[in-house]
């Protein structure tokens, strides 16, 4: 079987991932070392923090928190750190709040499993416009051909409809368009 089937095989289901909660106070010297440990493994498998206000959303409400557990992430349409869940959350690969206190430390972080891998894979190897947001498997010609000839989209901004992996980090503005012989006036 094909890379590309295995990965299609793993995009038409969810994926089961664990989560893993956690809570310190940085003013004890223990939690301080223990938080600073778990920090150092988290950047080392290449996780980035995603952290926000306290009190910002519906994480006030103990019933609607992550919790330690599994969760079963939904696969039909991705992001590249964040993920939803059949449970109902939002979740990230690491996430923590951000109290007045800034000793203490509250978070959650997906565990370093095979699943966790096939999904990153997933994230890296699916596609997307730019533009509309539709995803794939499919390179193609690299490019998305739903949204050319859009009314609203300006030649300029053609280099949106290059398709790019879920995780493309740089800034799709720096592209420049390039046209063709019969394009030039």
């Amino acid at each position: 079987m094909k890379n590309k089937d295995k990965l299609e095989k793993v995009k038409q289901k969810n994926i089961e991932v664990g989560i893993v909660t956690y809570r310190f106070d940085t003013s004890k010297p223990e939690d301080c070392e223990q938080y600073s440990d778990l920090k150092k493994q988290l950047r080392e498998r290449g996780l980035e923090l995603f952290d926000f206000i306290a009190g910002c959303s519906s994480s006030l409400d103990k019933e609607k928190r992550v919790k330690t557990g599994i969760y079963h992430v939904e696969t039909d349409h991705i992001f590249s750190n964040q993920y939803n869940t059949e449970e109902g959350f939002r979740v990230f690969d690491w996430s923590e709040k951000i109290y007045p206190n800034s000793s203490i430390k509250d978070g959650y972080y997906i565990t370093n499993s095979e699943n966790f891998k096939k999904l990153k894979e997933l994230v890296h190897k699916t596609f997307a416009c730019g533009y509309c947001g539709k995803q794939s498997l499919e390179f193609g010609d690299g490019f998305c051909h739903k949204c050319v000839g859009s009314e609203y989209l300006k030649i300029e901004n053609y280099a949106l409809l290059k398709l790019r992996p879920v995780d493309y980090k740089e800034s799709r503005d720096q592209e420049k368009p390039k046209r063709s012989k019969d394009q030039t006036a």
